[in-house]
């Protein structure tokens, strides 16, 4: 008996040092769930002054009140000058080319219509005209003395007939060394400028090889190639119209390009072979000389006008992606409810909220 007693007593404890290790366990509990609740009611106290502040503090912006406006859809073209004609010069007859007072004339050279350019060795030339000259008075008095006679009976109608046939063979010998004679200088076939000057002084030249160029630049062209989807669209709003050139290549004195004004005068009806892209052709003046053949430029072409159009900055808009598809977005100010009390602050001051509005994109313009 004794010894239960003391079991029992020694459980009695046990049970006692338990219960004590559960209250301090559950008043801990309590004191984190109080600490956390606590906790909570700060960041939810703190949550909602931080939204009452923000709501009051206004954020300096910068708004752009926008208007609609016609704008013109363009698109920028790559184009090359050229000279306005560009006359390869052949040589017309065979010979050795010689110095003279008026030739050869100088690379660059301005030239009139029907100047001499080169001067081939005429003395071959002439010689042959002599000799077509000669047959050519003898065939004739050939055919005089045939007519009297036919007229006396003496000759015969074939007579003066077959001398009829030489005389004209003759005359057709004759004009042919005039011509070879004449074209032993070698002329500028348009008013223009000598350029590409190729055969030296001493050099045989053979009939059909190339001696020279002759460039008319008071007036340029442009070739611009256009895209066959715009090609229609382009030939209704620029054919006969002019059109917008920039030129890199001439800047002016704040070292800015050169703009200038083509007007369009055709655009082909097939498009170049491989390229499918249809040909623009610009006629350019060029009274002082500053555009030359072989530069490059860029074309502003107009494929329509949007006469109410609104236009917004990029960096205005902000894009987001919702699977394959973009969004665009801009902000829109729109002016605030006034608050109670705030009656008599609204002429002097007014508060806009910005909202998110979704856009579509349409044509991509270039700063000016």
């Amino acid at each position: 008996m004794p010894q239960e007693n003391i079991k029992i007593k020694a459980l009695i404890w046990e049970l006692k040092g338990l219960a004590v290790v559960l209250a301090a366990g559950a008043f801990i509990i309590a004191v984190l769930f109080g600490m956390i609740a606590m906790r909570k009611s700060s960041i939810e106290t703190e949550r909602a002054e931080s939204e009452k502040n923000r709501v009051k503090t206004l954020v300096p912006v910068v708004v752009t009140e926008l208007k609609s406006q016609p704008i013109e859809d363009v698109i920028f073209l790559p184009g090359r000058i050229e000279a306005w004609t560009n006359i390869k010069v052949p040589a017309e007859v065979g010979g050795q080319i010689i110095k003279t007072k008026d030739t050869p004339v100088d690379d660059g050279a301005i030239v009139k219509k029907g100047q001499p350019l080169l001067q081939i060795e005429k003395k071959d030339y002439e010689i042959s005209l002599q000799d077509a000259k000669a047959s050519l008075e003898l065939a004739r008095q050939n055919y005089n003395r045939t007519l009297q006679l036919v007229k006396k009976g003496v000759r015969t109608p074939a007579d003066r007939d077959q001398d009829k046939s030489t005389l004209d063979r003759t005359t057709a010998a004759y004009e042919a060394a005039k011509l070879a004679l004449e074209r032993t200088t070698i002329r500028s076939p348009i008013d223009g400028t000598a350029d590409n000057i190729i055969p030296e002084i001493g050099e045989y030249l053979k009939p059909g090889d190339m001696v020279a160029s002759v460039l008319e630049l008071d007036r340029m062209k442009v070739e611009i190639g256009i895209p066959e989807k715009d090609v229609d669209v382009v030939r209704q709003t620029s054919e006969g119209k002019e059109v917008s050139l920039k030129v890199d290549a001439i800047r002016d004195a704040d070292d800015k390009p050169l703009f200038i004004k083509g007007k369009c005068n055709y655009i082909s009806k097939q498009p170049l072979e491989q390229a499918f892209i249809y040909l623009m052709r610009l006629e350019v003046g060029n009274k002082d000389g500053r555009l030359q053949p072989g530069m490059f430029c860029e074309a502003s072409v107009v494929r329509g006008v949007r006469p109410e159009a609104i236009v917004v900055d990029m960096f205005s808009i902000l894009t987001k992606s919702s699977g394959e598809e973009e969004n665009y977005y801009v902000y829109v100010a729109e002016e605030a409810p006034a608050a109670k009390g705030d009656n008599e602050k609204a002429d002097a001051a007014k508060t806009y909220i910005a909202k998110r509005r979704k856009v579509e994109l349409g044509i991509m313009m270039q700063r000016k």
